[in-house]
């Protein structure tokens, strides 16, 4: 469907299909963490990060999933189609993601630095989950 773009502006940002930078990044961070608790993710960029979650949701980007007090979070078909990921699994979308990041030089560090250069919101990190993740670590 094409949309006149001075009528883009107006559409709600799910259907835009631009997605900002600051998500994509938080995107980014829990690719690389997945599955991961969402109160981690707190922990490591501070409150704002429930909007964010919540925003990536609507997106379709992340499944958010109760579990306990908090949510589990990963990434989705979607995300492993938008940014051209050969797999849809989520341990298979974390081990290539975290390949392509090691091979740029990426760490979780420098993801929420880059998150926090755009919106000063975010926290300052002084948490990095001791999971990686694993079934053993949560279980499905």
């Amino acid at each position: 469907m094409e949309v006149h773009p001075r009528l883009s502006a107006h559409l709600p940002s799910e259907l835009r299909g631009d997605i900002p930078d600051r998500l994509q990044r938080a995107a980014a961070l829990i690719a690389y963490h997945q599955p991961m608790m969402q109160s981690d993710l707190v922990q490591m960029m501070g409150p704002i990060a429930y909007d964010y979650v919540r925003a990536l949701a609507r997106l379709g980007l992340v499944d958010r999933r109760r579990q306990g007090n908090s949510r589990r979070l990963r990434t989705t078909r979607y995300f492993a189609e938008r940014f051209q990921c050969p797999h849809t699994e989520p341990k298979k979308v974390r081990e290539w993601f975290r390949g392509q990041a090691e091979a740029s030089g990426i760490t979780s560090q420098n993801l929420v630095d880059s998150i926090r250069e755009l919106d000063p919101d975010v926290g300052d990190m002084d948490f990095v989950p001791e999971s990686d993740g694993t079934e053993e670590d949560i279980e499905d």
